[in-house]
């Protein structure tokens, strides 16, 4: 799946037009279904499905079987004639021409084919073969733009479940084929497109052997569509379909980047693009070769200036002699020079599960970058199948790192192997981060309360959130399987660190029990893989700090001495994480006052919480010298004073902690031999 950072996207992706043909198609390229008007989650029917579809054609079809005709609930048009009814088959064909006897096969082919009736749309190769497969139906929207969904739950597809759509729009008389969720064993091998007669269809670039692009999400942030439109495209019409410069930059001159698309049926060969932060335009020509659906990312040979502290809005623009849509040309971004640069700590997941044999590559992954990178890489291993798996994280992480297990991506933007961790650690590294991320945790006997902070050294603006993810060392499964035992897979050994260390997998056996495995995720805050929204503000400026807290349940076979706790700053939409940090979780009872000697003085805090000036006032009873220590969450001395000759009586020592992030903080108090331990809790 293609991640970058999108600042806005319309929906266009890639087209195809067919001279010959009434229709032309695109493919979204970011996830959602078409309008956002079907929210309902992908379950089959009857086993978690939202209530009011209908089912129109149940399972268990050994053999092809057309549905009952079914009327479309408003007025709808195909290929430019009014059509009121439909039925569908079993092999994921639905056709407009209800008269039509033979049903298409479960082997699909390419488009026209004789085998097809005249008025139909495709999915055509997957299979309602197992007791779970239903055609179900529900309407969506209000009257003049609702949406009919008919949609294939629990479909087989190439061996396993897989859920498709197809969507009839009302008032554009769009056609919709949405890719919505398939199981990780699952290979759809499909002819995806519209067959008006024997002599005319739109097929999908792919086809007949055309793959799923949604993962396993239920819900449909991983989905994508293919958008049949009717006509034919304008002459010319160029899009400013993304722009790739970062929300927050380093001051200095930063690069103005981004895609233009034609949906032109002219070829182009000159497009001029512009930009503006207010102060004028900035326009550039560029030579193109361009046809219908093509893109083009470009640079802009004049770098915008920013400065320090300092945000711009900055409208792009981009035309073409004679350009039908002015209303596509133009997109906009909101430009952040930060005030300093803060460490950048990439977030690295791995999908892995017991039961895969592969996955103790990923484990060693992971494990090499915690060795080679322990400063600035936090790796999560999410977990399929087994008695680890989060099903909020197992289920949406998907969405994110596509394919099959195990899995390895960065900061929800890269995927790929986990043996690629290191290069697209290195990809991501260099990104500039809005905020520093810090996360600290305490826990009593029923719960673990965790606070993510976020220190922003430039303005943000739109939806983003801080997510928080418990992690836990040395958790004992029921025994990982290991497809590297015998060495004929190649050599595989853990480097050494963590709880395995130079374990060799080529030596072990096929099933290695017992198996400690490392980064566990084993708590996801408030089940929200982008985090909760809410947990900041839609507008921050540099300079700001905002703390979000997150409460979890403590499981009593968790091992709160192996628990840390990992914060992210993620881009509530597209699921970007700008940055990220890690704590570990105390006992809340060992940072409350403690007499660690004596109680022959009193310390008592004011205010706390602080801003970051606070006050320790100290009842001495005997003169001498006074030491404080003030150290984070991770033990680092942040803070340290010594006087000396202090006489009995009150004593006040002012403490500006302003510099730090907010979170606990312990205060050692030490008069003579003397020591007391006080909480001071920063929020700002």
């Amino acid at each position: 799946m293609k991640k970058i950072y999108y600042l806005t996207l319309l929906f266009i992706c890639a087209f195809v037009f067919e001279s010959n043909a009434q229709y032309y198609y695109s493919l979204s390229s970011i996830p959602g279904n078409p309008g956002g008007l079907n929210t309902d989650s992908e379950y089959p029917s009857g086993g978690g499905l939202a209530a009011g579809w209908s089912v129109i054609l149940s399972g268990s079809n050994s053999a092809p079987t057309w549905s009952s005709t079914e009327s479309i609930p408003f007025s709808f048009n195909f290929n430019g004639s009014p059509v009121t009814s439909y039925k569908v088959s079993s092999s994921g064909v639905l056709t407009f021409n209800t008269s039509a006897s033979t049903v298409p096969s479960y082997t699909n082919a390419t488009i026209p084919n004789a085998s097809i009736p005249d008025q139909s749309v495709l999915v055509w190769g997957i299979q309602g073969i197992g007791s779970n497969d239903n055609i179900v139906t529900k309407t969506f929207g209000s009257t003049g733009s609702q949406q009919h969904w008919i949609f294939f739950s629990s479909y087989d597809g190439g061996g396993s479940w897989s859920y498709w759509s197809i969507v009839l729009e009302e008032g554009s008389d769009k056609i919709y084929i949405v890719d919505q969720r398939h199981s990780t064993s699952a290979n759809p091998q499909i002819t995806a497109g519209i067959q008006i007669d024997g002599s005319t269809a739109i097929m999908v670039s792919g086809s007949p052997n055309l793959g799923n692009l949604a993962g396993t999400d239920p819900t449909d942030a991983d989905n994508y569509y293919y958008e049949f439109i009717q006509g034919t495209p304008a002459a010319v019409d160029m899009a400013m379909t993304t722009l790739t410069v970062a929300p927050t930059v380093q001051a200095g001159a930063t690069s103005i980047t981004g895609t233009v698309t034609s949906n032109s049926s002219n070829n182009i060969t000159s497009i001029d693009i512009s930009w503006n932060d207010g102060t004028g335009a900035n326009s550039e020509t560029f030579s193109v070769n361009m046809n219908f659906g093509d893109t083009y990312n470009f640079t802009h040979g004049t770098a915008l200036t920013t400065v320090a502290g300092q945000t711009y809005n900055v409208d792009v623009t981009v035309t073409a002699a004679g350009d039908a849509d002015p209303s596509n040309d133009m997109l906009s971004a909101s430009i952040s020079a930060v005030s300093a640069i803060v460490p950048r700590i990439v977030v690295g997941e791995e999908k892995t599960g017991e039961w895969c044999g592969w996955c103790p590559r990923g484990a060693v992954a992971l494990a090499e970058m915690a060795l080679s990178n322990p400063d600035d890489f936090i790796g999560i291993a999410v977990h399929n199948g087994d008695g680890m798996a989060v099903s909020a994280y197992d289920g949406n992480i998907g969405a994110y790192i596509p394919g099959g297990y195990p899995g390895g991506g960065v900061d929800r933007v890269l995927d790929g192997d986990p043996s690629d961790f290191l290069n697209m650690y290195n990809t991501r590294k260099s990104n500039v981060a809005p905020a520093s991320v810090t996360a600290s945790g305490t826990y009593d006997a029923n719960t673990i309360s965790v606070d993510i902070t976020a220190n922003f050294v430039g303005a943000l603006s739109g939806d983003y959130r801080l997510a928080a993810v418990l992690l836990e060392d040395s958790v004992v499964g029921a025994g990982q399987a290991n497809y590297y035992s015998g060495g004929g897979a190649g050599q595989l050994a853990m480097p050494n660190i963590g709880s395995m260390p130079n374990y060799d997998f080529a030596t072990g056996p096929q099933t290695v029990n017992p198996y400690y495995h490392d980064h566990v995720a084993i708590a996801l805050g408030n089940n929200q893989i982008n985090g909760t929204s809410g947990s900041l503000p839609s507008s921050v400026s540099d300079g700001d700090s905002e703390t979000y807290t997150y409460t979890f349940s403590r499981n009593p076979s968790w091992n709160v001495d192996k628990i840390h706790v990992v914060g992210m700053l993620v881009h509530g939409t597209t699921g970007e994480i700008l940055n990220a940090g890690k704590g570990n979780v105390i006992d809340i009872n060992t940072v409350d006052v403690v007499e660690d000697i004596t109680s022959d003085f009193d310390v008592n805090v004011y205010p706390n919480p602080s801003n970051g000036l606070t006050n320790l006032y100290i009842d001495v009873e005997q003169s001498g010298s006074i030491g404080i220590t003030i150290l984070n969450i991770l033990g680092e001395i942040v803070y340290q004073t010594q006087t000396n000759d202090v006489k009995a009586g009150n004593y006040t020592a002012s403490i500006d902690l302003t510099n730090e992030a907010n979170g606990i903080y312990l205060a050692y108090v030490t008069i003579n031999d003397l020591q007391k331990t006080v909480r001071i809790n920063l929020n700002k």
